[in-house]
This record gives C-alpha cells, structure tokens and sequence, in this order.
C-alpha cells in the first residue's frame, strides 16, 4: 500500500507543506534579526560651497545601527567615493560637519550620503546639485570730479609724490586699482617718469 500512488502524492503534499513551514520561520527569524541589527538609517545633509570646496552638515538620528562610517558619493562626470570614520569627523553640538574638497568648475556636480555598519550601507541620503562657478572680479570705475586734477609722480620704489607736494608710501593711493597700478609699475621700471593723473584726494 505504501508503494501505492495515492500514497506518494500524500507524501509528495506533506513535503511541500513541511518545507513552507520551515522556509517561513528561517524568513520570520532574518526579519527579526534586521529589526534589531538592521542596516543603518537614511540622513538629510545640507551644504555651503566654498570656491570649490563643498561643507556638508548633517545630524545623526538617535539609533544609527551600529554605524561606524559616512560615505560621501560625489557624481561629477565620473563617481568618486569618500569614507569618513564617524568618531573623526568634526563635530559641533550635534551637527557634523564634513568637507569634499576641489570640485571641478562649471560643471554639475550630486552628492549623497550613507551611513555604513558592519551590515552594510543604509539609505541613501537627499540629494544636493550644485554647480561651482569661477568668479571673475569686475573693475568699478569711478570718474573722479572734473575739478580733481593733479600731478602725481610715481617713482620706482614705489612711492608716489602728488602735485609736488607730499610722499604718499604703500599701500599707495587708494583709489588706483590693481591693474592700474601694476601697469604704473611695468613702466616706470628702471627709471623715474611723471604722470598726469585725475584722482580724488578729498
């Protein structure tokens, strides 16, 4: 009887039945295990671009599961990974405080950031787009009065005898910009030569 094909498919079903069993309390005990040791929480940074140094801030929750490390993913054309030890990072109050240095200029830049444990990688953080720019500094020319004429005699040691009168030492006359000055300089190398210049003096 128990070569019978009833019976087979009997224990054929009674199989099926034991194995779902045990295969769902294996499950229900790594459930429970992530729920205690699971991995780490998302965070949320902010960030203050300097130049091209970008400052991350961020504050860890309460329970960070065991984590030991920030990764700090960087896509700029490429992606470039950075680990940070938590315990190193400098910190502030609450708020921590990380920097990616040199950035590539003119080009769009994503950074995110996990927490890691010894389980893995936690959610991934919000994400922050920027984009540093090369800042060009632009020259404000200011028309002196008409009735502000005066002499001005720029000698090469650098100091300056204005309307025949007084030395004026560096720093120089203030309202002569850099490149006018640097120019000033160019010339009157090697010898002494006498400019007439419009400038403010009140």
């Amino acid at each position: 009887m128990m070569n019978t094909p009833f019976f087979q498919f009997l224990l054929y079903i009674l199989l099926v039945i034991l194995t779902y069993f045990i295969v769902r309390s294996i499950s229900k005990k790594i459930h429970e295990s992530f729920d205690t040791k699971g991995l780490p929480p998302a965070i949320n940074i902010s960030g203050k671009l300097i130049k091209n140094d970008l400052h991350i801030y961020f504050i860890l929750p309460d329970d960070i599961k065991g984590s030991t490390d920030v990764k700090i993913v960087v896509n700029q054309e490429t992606d470039r990974s950075i680990f940070y030890k938590i315990n190193e990072i400098e910190k502030d109050d609450m708020l921590y405080h990380v920097v990616v240095e040199n950035l590539a200029y003119n080009k769009e830049a994503k950074i995110t950031a996990q927490l890691k444990s010894n389980w893995g990688l936690g959610g991934l953080s919000n994400e922050i787009k920027l984009t540093p720019k090369v800042k060009t500094i632009s020259e404000t020319v200011v028309e002196p009065p008409k009735n502000a004429e005066k002499y001005v005699s720029c000698h090469p040691d650098g100091t300056y005898t204005v309307h025949k009168n007084y030395i004026i030492n560096p720093p120089l006359i203030n309202n002569l910009s850099p490149s006018l000055l640097q120019n000033l300089k160019n010339i009157l190398k090697p010898r002494e030569k006498t400019y007439e210049v419009e400038i403010n003096l009140q």
